[in-house]
């Protein structure tokens, strides 16, 4: 289950699409901004000013192949960080 301050999917101009529909970014934002997803807890949608769905998406396909979470979903990353932040 999304958190209530998440996005529960990608938004229609998200710059995390790959459709073409991405909003367009001054070159080289997109990787500085992956670049902060590995250190950081998320990205706020340029839309919504909740966690950007799209970012939760591409954290949780890097930390599934490191093997830092069971699943390649948003949910297991959520379920994840949920465990060690209460632990």
């Amino acid at each position: 289950m999304l958190e209530k301050n998440c996005n529960r999917a990608m938004c229609k101009s998200c710059i995390f699409r790959t459709d073409g529909n991405a909003v367009e970014l001054a070159p080289g934002r997109l990787d500085e901004i992956k670049r902060y997803l590995l250190g950081q807890s998320s990205h706020q949608c340029h839309v919504t000013n909740k966690t950007c769905y799209g970012g939760l998406t591409y954290q949780a396909t890097l930390f599934y192949r490191m093997g830092w979470i069971p699943e390649e979903s948003v949910a297991s990353l959520l379920e994840t960080a949920k465990k060690y932040l209460t632990q």
